[in-house]
């Protein structure tokens, strides 16, 4: 999940997937159309691997914003694991957020109609994982997704930023999404790459955050399964 594309290029995901072929790692996309108000406006993205997930793209949609109230409308997809029967493998939706800088209190107050919303889309799907920078601090974005019942993967991630509070959050219901496997974490941009924290500060708003579920629908939450096969990670 990609947040701030900002570039008037309509190529960079392309680019981005040729890149990575290059290194020999395969991944499909999927790039929403730019959302933002009158002068600012940006596209979200979904960056995966098609051997293992496929995306249904012709149900992705952007949430119908009628109030205005939002700056950067969020972008919903949905997945499915790849490897089991179709009628086994777990479904899930992500809804991909930001707020704007100027507007992020007042914004991310909205992260509960929101979710109530997409879950009442008619899709049917009870898995939603919400990828959100709310650009709050720790408690106020608590005080936004734990009356949802949404969790971290790590409770430890939700300080996570390189500047301007722009944290990457990574929700889930795990009362809805039994198939978390209990494994998730960052990446530490500083070590990976071996930058300073000005370097990470200029080049990143934030490490990317992940979490891993288990490929069958009903997995069982909290335990890591041995096989490898087993889980993906999101």
């Amino acid at each position: 999940c990609i947040h701030g594309i900002r570039t008037p290029r309509d190529d960079l995901m392309f680019t981005v997937a040729d890149r990575l072929a290059e290194i020999g790692t395969r991944r499909s996309h999927y790039i929403g159309p730019r959302v933002g108000d009158g002068s600012d406006y940006l596209p979200y993205a979904f960056l995966y691997d098609a051997a293992t997930i496929e995306m249904d793209a012709a149900s992705a949609y952007v949430v119908d914003d009628r109030d205005d109230a939002l700056t950067y409308d969020p972008l919903v997809g949905h997945f499915r694991a790849r490897g089991p029967s179709p009628a086994a493998a777990i479904t899930f939706s992500v809804m991909l957020w930001q707020t704007h800088a100027d507007r992020a209190l007042e914004e991310a107050a909205l992260l509960g109609p929101l979710v109530r919303t997409i879950r009442s889309d008619g899709s049917g799907e009870d898995d939603l994982i919400v990828a959100a920078q709310l650009g709050v601090d720790r408690e106020s974005a608590r005080s936004y997704y734990q009356p949802l019942g949404l969790r971290l993967g790590d409770p430890n991630l939700d300080g996570l930023g390189t500047s301007g509070g722009r944290n990457e959050l990574l929700l889930f219901d795990p009362l809805a999404t039994k198939e978390f496997s209990g494994a998730a974490g960052s990446e530490n941009i500083v070590r990976r790459f071996n930058f300073s924290v000005d370097e990470a500060t200029s080049r990143f708003g934030s490490f990317p955050v992940w979490l891993s579920l288990r490929k069958l629908e009903g997995g069982v939450a909290g335990s890591v399964s041995a096989e490898r096969d087993d889980v993906d990670h999101f």
